[in-house]
């Protein structure tokens, strides 16, 4: 378990068996864990998951036809990376709300895996739903003198990315979109333009002064070392 964590392992184990009764009134459905598939490897009491009449869990992994992944670290990526390639193999896999921009952002940090780990796996994971909001403000030479505004960039699978702006009623609005990912300075270039906050010449001093030199984030932005497209798409 990460240092990290402090969730006790008595409170670990009741947390297990409460989820481990919900399962058990659907059928085909059991709880694993990513390192089920090596025996002896197990440091926690989820093995207390799978005992009386719950099957086993790494017979259960292996017998499965889809994996909805969920609650992991950036430190587990590479135990997820495992398991996809020796359990899962080409069936289905889900991740659900692993929020994974935040996941990537700790990669080559220390105490983290290497970069190269979305080069070569995170990439691969293709986002079915997407929500990621942010706020911004732009100071102006008359008043309010301060504007701020917010927006957010959505996807919806099957549909494009989109980039929204949060109206005065709290709704969001669509103003652009493409069918790959906008990187963040994307899709702040974009709500200033729908705010008519675009006001710098292209090019000049004061137009990087407001934006500053990086707009996106390293994942974003090193595309050529990817060796898959999917996340974008």
């Amino acid at each position: 378990m990460p240092a990290h964590t402090n969730c006790s392992h008595a409170h670990l184990l009741y947390t297990a068996h409460r989820m481990r009764s919900t399962l058990n009134l659907m059928s085909d459905v059991s709880l694993g864990h990513l390192k089920e598939h090596k025996q002896g490897d197990l440091l926690t009491g989820f093995q207390s998951l799978f005992a009386g009449n719950a099957p086993d869990s790494a017979a259960a992994g292996t017998a499965a036809d889809l994996y909805i992944v969920t609650n992991i670290t950036g430190v587990e990526l590479p135990a997820f990376e495992e398991y996809v390639s020796e359990v899962a193999e080409d069936k289905p896999v889900v991740t659900w709300n692993l929020e994974l921009d935040t996941l990537r952002g700790d990669l080559g940090l220390l105490g983290y895996p290497p970069k190269n780990l979305q080069y070569r796996f995170l990439s691969r994971i293709r986002p079915v739903f997407f929500l990621r909001t942010r706020d911004y403000s732009k100071s102006v030479s008359v008043a309010p003198f301060i504007i701020n505004y917010s927006g957010a960039l959505f996807r919806e699978y099957p549909g494009p990315w989109q980039v929204m702006l949060k109206q005065d009623s709290g709704e969001y609005a669509c103003i652009a979109e493409d069918k790959v990912r906008y990187n963040l300075g994307e899709v702040k270039e974009e709500l200033m333009a729908a705010m008519g906050l675009n006001t710098e010449a292209a090019g000049s001093t004061m137009a990087f002064l407001r934006r500053g030199y990086k707009t996106s984030t390293w994942f974003e932005d090193e595309t050529e070392l990817e060796q898959h497209k999917d996340w974008r798409l």
